[in-house]
């Protein structure tokens, strides 16, 4: 009877077997490292669960960190895009206004014997003067730094001054007969200032523009290196706090 029990059953075992038989205990113990071994394994199970649930969960705010940063980023580029870039064609608008306003000056010098043609081209250059400043007042409407704002007045402040030198050069210009070399010495060089402020002002812009897009970049860049480090660093803190 006894040797039947033993039967395929390990010595170790055996032993238990009859420990236990010797107290009346007729029980088979055959399952009981089948037991243990079940246990063993639903609590590595476990733990591998909550691993990869704390994991996910320290990526997860890891990666919301890192997003929220990004947002802030794009939100800067996009700022760059709607106002930078927006204050610089608008400054390029008026030194084309001006440009052109030059030109229109030098064609009533060379067509002004002409009265039509005269007025024609005085007309026109009244014109190019307007839209600079309703140009200039929309930029200014638009400009959110004071530095910027204090930049474009100082441009309409010269155009504005140039006017009243104008129309008096006009006139001297009729009073000469509309004699070309009169008309163009009492202007010459008088709008060789504005210009050059008008062009150091766009260069100025685009310098900062360039500044601030690489600044952008490399911010961009250190969040998406500090994303990826934070992630490392909780999965490794996770990682240490199952042992």
């Amino acid at each position: 009877m006894l040797g039947s029990r033993f039967m395929g059953v390990k010595p170790s075992d055996r032993i238990q077997q009859g420990c236990l038989h010797s107290m009346g205990i007729n029980e088979p113990v055959i399952g009981l490292a089948k037991v243990g071994n079940t246990m063993s394994w639903n609590s590595i199970q476990s733990k591998f669960i909550g691993l990869v649930l704390a994991g996910c969960l320290a990526l997860s705010l890891a990666g919301i960190w890192g997003g929220g940063a990004e947002r802030a980023v794009s939100g800067d580029f996009r700022h760059l895009l709607e106002h930078d870039m927006r204050l610089i064609e608008g400054v390029e608008r008026l030194n084309m206004c001006f440009k052109i306003q030059v030109q229109e000056w030098k064609n009533l010098l060379l067509r002004g014997y002409n009265p039509a043609d005269g007025q024609k081209h005085w007309q026109a250059f009244m014109e190019q003067h307007r839209m600079f400043d309703n140009k200039a007042e929309e930029i200014l409407k638009a400009v959110h730094e004071e530095e910027d704002a204090k930049a474009v007045r100082a441009v309409v402040a010269q155009h504005d001054a140039l006017l009243p030198k104008y129309e008096e050069g006009r006139r001297t210009f009729e009073q000469a007969g509309f004699d070309f070399k009169t008309g163009d010495a009492a202007l010459k060089g008088v709008d060789d200032e504005l210009s050059k402020s008008l062009e150091e002002l766009v260069a100025t812009l685009n310098r900062e523009l360039a500044t601030e897009t690489q600044e952008l970049a490399v911010s961009s860049e250190t969040i998406a290196t500090r994303t990826l480090v934070a992630e490392m660093g909780l999965t490794a803190l996770v990682l240490a706090s199952q042992h």
